[in-house]
């Protein structure tokens, strides 16, 4: 794993997520995951174990405060890697997870693949002889 914060130092200096740039960034952003082995923060949530006392049940806490701990960095340098203003808009989700479905869903009707097929739609469209455009 690279060091945390020399990515961070990285997504300062890069194009950040807005309004504009949802399919690179969102690319980037999974790519950077992977690369940092933490892309089952938004891909395989984890739940908190009940609580017991069996071995099992150890081995399950110590695998979830992995998770946790992932989770953690992973929501940081996603956060980071979107501009400040859309940053504050996310920030309120408790995981990683949760702010990836929230930026998707906010974003993905809005990048260019979207509004290109939705331009196909439209010009698909026929003017009827008896109706006017509005």
């Amino acid at each position: 794993m690279v060091a945390s914060k020399s990515i961070i130092a990285y997504l300062n200096h890069g194009d950040k997520l807005s309004e504009k740039n949802y399919d690179v960034s969102h690319r980037n952003i999974e790519y950077l995951l992977e690369e940092q082995e933490m892309l089952e923060t938004i891909t395989q949530p984890m739940a908190e174990p009940e609580q017991g006392n069996t071995a099992q049940h150890k081995l399950d806490m110590e695998a979830y405060q992995t998770y946790k701990r992932k989770d953690r960095v992973a929501r940081i340098l996603m956060l980071s890697s979107m501009r400040n203003d859309i940053m504050l808009c996310f920030e309120r989700h408790r995981s990683t997870q949760s702010d990836w479905d929230a930026v998707k869903i906010q974003y993905e009707g809005t990048s260019t693949t979207r509004l290109r097929q939705l331009t196909l739609k439209f010009d698909g469209y026929k003017k009827r002889q008896n109706q006017i455009m509005r």
